[in-house]
């Protein structure tokens, strides 16, 4: 583990090593927060809740005032959520209901309304081999050293030019804002392969070999740009906003989705819009 005596110490070509190695645990600490999130809905199912309600009324009974009913928190195909739940939510992550329940509808969006998306942010959850040691059975330590910054790299995130550039991806924060958006991130960019596809056609082109590499485990590596769940809400948010229907979502969720991390992030957004437009003329 770094600490602020190690990271003084670290040479330029180690201080590369650390910095893939904080990216990719702060991205994959982000998608597991987002899975959590949808789990959470799972664990708070809002059509238990009216059940609960409706069979209490062919009791003959009332509900309590205030008592809870079960929301919609997403758009349409997503499940109904416990109307409390967010508020149970936001006291773990700490954040206000209105943040916690933009995370849950977020999260819903892109399960039910965007698959490829939501297995693309999947490729990048934590591994039982992500998990923090004290130095192993080998008395190793984490703490990088200019020797780890290799083509070799066991880590599978070195794959850096010989100048330690990073991928240029800009944005570090974290979607805490109170309406749960992710900030102003500016990746214009940041994520483009040299051949990125040519966003009229519906099957992008090769982008190269840098654009897959991996940390061995089947994940996105940096070079090929780690999805951000950023993104994910960001594209969930453009079709819920639009008016889609769940069927016209996943369309242009199957369409869209291989170019994230191909092509830049302002052309894949514009991408997207298309798409949409194409998806419902009439409502765009």
């Amino acid at each position: 583990m770094l600490d602020t005596v190690a990271i003084a110490e670290l040479d330029g070509a180690a201080a590369c090593v650390a910095l893939d190695r904080a990216r990719s645990v702060l991205v994959a600490a982000e998608a597991a927060e987002f899975f959590l999130a949808a789990h959470w809905a799972d664990l708070h199912p809002g059509e238990a809740v009216e059940e609960e309600r409706r069979a209490r009324r062919r009791r003959g009974g009332r509900s309590p005032r205030g008592s809870e009913r079960g929301r919609q928190l997403g758009a349409d195909g997503t499940p109904l959520v416990a109307e409390f739940a967010p508020m149970e939510l936001g006291v773990h992550l700490g954040m206000g209901y209105v943040a916690a329940a933009t995370l849950l509808r977020d999260a819903l969006n892109v399960r039910h309304r965007h698959p490829a998306l939501w297995a693309t942010l999947g490729r990048v959850l934590p591994t039982p081999n992500d998990t923090p040691s004290d130095g192993g059975s080998d008395g190793g330590s984490d703490t990088p050293t200019a020797s780890d910054d290799t083509s070799g790299n066991s880590d599978g995130n070195g794959d850096r030019g010989s100048d330690g550039s990073s991928d240029g991806s800009s944005d570090g924060s974290s979607d805490r804002a109170s309406d749960g958006s992710s900030g102003t991130e500016s990746t214009d960019g940041a994520c483009a392969a040299d051949s990125a596809p040519d966003a009229s056609t519906d099957e992008p082109a090769d982008p190269g070999p840098d654009a897959s590499a991996g940390s061995g485990d089947g994940r996105v590596g940096l070079a090929g740009c780690l999805p951000r769940v950023w993104q994910a809400r960001m594209v969930a948010r453009m079709c819920a906003d639009a008016g889609l229907d769940a069927d016209r979502a996943r369309w242009v969720d199957e369409v869209t989705t291989p170019y994230l991390g191909v092509l830049p992030w302002g052309r894949f957004q514009a991408l997207v819009a298309a798409r949409i437009i194409e998806a419902d003329p009439e409502e765009a």
